[in-house]
């Protein structure tokens, strides 16, 4: 476990995105209930999601990512057992691993490919070949592609405080494979009958952005809907749940409908 341990706090080394490499930001003191950056702020907002999707994440192994959770969880139970070499920097990217690869309702690995961080590397290549393909049976692969793995995301990354049936992750993954594939279709067996052909070649090579949209927008709702029924589990800073909230499930599906159409822009 010691080689592990030893790369916990390598990625400090790297300069992030949202900071000079001759700047190197405050490290704050380590708290298992709070972020390591101001969620007030959208810097630190920003941050954090920064965090989320570090792909870099993905080349630490299981075995690394247990040690880390084992270092959390020594400092839960009795944080003066901790090794006296042991730094808040540590222990942030303890967490930051945890978070990345381990679900926190299940405490269970989420595979490489679901994670958020994963959906860069993963799903990158199925979104720009859908919003390129020149040919009809190119886009329609790459939009069913693209639409099989954000609908396994979503269920490996799903609230699992809330039972939902498989069968809503079912038809929420016809519907949008349905919606992306149809949308592309019938936008490239119209265009060309409507546009002239140099016109018709250039609207074309959009056909991809409003079947990524909608698809994307039909997925999580249907996903998400049974949300909106039971209410989603409400917690304060420091983990205490305080009941469910049909109207804070509202919020968040409205506000995910919402990300998910402007993602491809």
């Amino acid at each position: 476990m010691a080689a592990p341990f030893a790369r916990l706090g390598q990625l400090k080394q790297e300069p992030s995105a949202s900071t000079s490499s001759n700047v190197v930001p405050e490290v704050p003191p380590f708290s298992l209930d709070k972020e390591r950056y101001d969620q007030n702020t959208y810097l630190g907002r920003y941050r954090r999601m920064l965090d989320i999707v570090d792909p870099r994440t993905l080349l630490y192994t299981n075995a690394e990512i247990e040690t880390a959770r084992s270092l959390l969880n020594t400092f839960r139970s009795n944080p003066k057992s901790l090794p006296t070499t042991t730094t808040d920097e540590q222990l942030w990217h303890a967490k930051k691993l945890v978070n990345a690869a381990i679900h926190p309702d299940t405490n269970e690995f989420i595979p490489r490919q679901f994670r958020m961080s994963g959906f860069v590397p993963f799903n990158g290549p199925a979104i720009v070949g859908a919003l390129v393909a020149k040919t009809t049976p190119t886009a329609l692969f790459f939009h069913w592609m693209n639409q099989t793995h954000n609908a396994l995301v979503n269920y490996n990354n799903r609230n699992a405080s809330n039972y939902i049936p498989m069968e809503t992750f079912v038809q929420g993954y016809l519907a949008a494979v349905s919606s992306a594939m149809g949308v592309t279709f019938g936008l490239r067996t119209v265009i060309p009958k409507v546009l002239k052909p140099a016109r018709a070649a250039v609207v074309m090579r959009f056909t991809g952005l409003p079947s990524v949209m909608t698809a994307a927008a039909l997925n999580v709702t249907l996903m998400r809907r049974g949300e909106l029924e039971t209410g989603i589990v409400l917690v304060d800073d420091a983990g205490r749940e305080y009941g469910s909230s049909k109207v804070a499930a509202e919020k968040a599906l409205k506000e995910m409908i919402f990300s998910r159409i402007v993602l491809p822009f």
